[in-house]
């Protein structure tokens, strides 16, 4: 937290109104071998000490970081230079005509290859996300995609590659659907006090 405040004049330090303090205090017991919730819970404490962004500090935000695990804070550090996270949803389908389809994967990226992120369960991903939205930091917008280039990526993974090969050759149709998730303007807010470094 000293670390954090250094550069900030002495004029502009205030005592953290309770209402974060005292929440903050009780649940950073909980988390002492976790880096990144920590680091979490102390950029919030100095943006609550700094009257220029004390006002952006939400009691919410504190309720938010507990509800999180591990990898998901690490996987927020990616929003603090990144608006938008492309993913891709595979559908199967008897005809390329057919309206039909099933959803074989859903929420398929590559952001833990893209960003050199280590995640203990990789599995989660598709539940991390949800978990974002369930919160109200990203939505994840119906009907729209990004640029195509921004895909190219998780296009061209070997998983899904294989992934292909095997339903064309059971005479399946293979069907991308491209998504993504972006942040909210209450996301963008958290992301700014808590989750980018003070």
């Amino acid at each position: 937290l000293s670390v954090k405040l250094k550069d900030i004049p002495a004029a502009q330090l205030q005592a953290a109104p309770s209402y974060i303090s005292g929440p903050v205090m009780d649940a950073v017991k909980y988390v002492a071998q976790y880096d990144d919730i920590k680091n979490m819970y102390a950029n919030l404490l100095a943006n609550a000490m700094d009257k220029q962004a004390a006002s952006k500090v939400l009691p919410s935000y504190v309720e938010i970081i507990k509800s999180l695990s591990p990898d998901e804070a690490r996987l927020l550090g990616i929003f603090t230079y990144n608006e938008a996270i492309p993913y891709v949803n595979i559908l199967q389908k008897s005809t390329k005509e057919s309206k039909a389809y099933s959803i074989v994967l859903e929420n398929h990226t590559c952001l833990a290859k893209d960003h050199d992120l280590s995640v203990a369960y990789n599995d989660n991903m598709p539940l991390y996300f949800g978990n974002f939205i369930r919160m109200g930091i990203l939505e994840s917008p119906e009907g729209f995609s990004l640029e195509k280039d921004r895909y190219l990526e998780i296009e061209n993974c070997t998983y899904l590659q294989e992934l292909k090969i095997n339903m064309e050759k059971k005479g399946h149709v293979f069907e991308i659907q491209k998504r993504f998730y972006k942040l909210t303007s209450y996301g963008r807010s958290f992301i700014n006090i808590a989750v980018k470094d003070k």
